[in-house]
C-alpha cells in the first residue's frame, strides 16, 4: 500500500470527521457563540469540543493507520 491509500476503514472515518467538524464549525459554535452575545452562560462545552476535536481525530486516525 502506498502512502496515499486510504484503507476503506480510514476513508469511512475520514467522511464521518469532515461531517463532524462541519456541523461543530459551521452551526454549533456560531450559534453557541451568538447565544453568548445575546446575553447566555459563555459556552464552555462548544469551545472545548472545537479545540479538542482536530486532536481526537488525528489520534483516532493514527490508531487506524497503525492497525492496517
Amino acid at each position: 500500500m502506498s502512502t496515499f491509500e486510504l484503507s476503506k476503514r480510514e476513508r469511512k472515518w475520514r467522511r464521518f470527521y469532515l461531517f463532524v467538524m462541519i456541523m461543530i464549525y459551521g452551526l454549533v459554535i456560531p450559534l453557541a457563540l451568538s447565544l453568548f452575545f445575546v446575553g447566555e452562560s459563555f459556552p464552555f462545552i462548544p469551545i472545548f469540543v472545537g479545540i479538542a476535536l482536530p486532536f481526537m481525530r488525528n489520534n483516532h486516525l493514527k490508531q487506524i493507520r497503525q492497525q492496517v
